[in-house]
């Protein structure tokens, strides 16, 4: 005697979409050549090369701040060795 009971169906979660589908080879290959995934994806990538782009902008403006602070810092020192009020 067999006995039937429910199985739940794995699902798969498109990162790019945001949203689940069956995890079956027809289901995902029928998502992944859609419209939406395929806009999807590329916004994605859009989006991470911006990302990419303002952090190196970050990185360079904090770098200019840090060596234009130390500047100023060498020449105060300077100044302060010179007036004699460095300790």
């Amino acid at each position: 005697e067999m006995t039937e009971y429910w199985v739940s169906q794995k699902r798969f979660w498109c990162k790019y979409c945001k949203c689940w589908m069956a995890d079956t080879k027809p289901a995902r290959s029928h998502h992944d050549n859609g419209v939406r995934h395929k806009t999807s994806v590329q916004q994605f990538f859009k989006d991470n090369r911006q990302k990419q782009k303002e952090e190196r902008e970050t990185k360079i403006e904090l770098e200019r701040e840090m060596r234009d602070i130390e500047k100023a810092a060498r020449e105060q020192f300077k100044h302060d060795v010179e007036t004699g009020s460095a300790k």
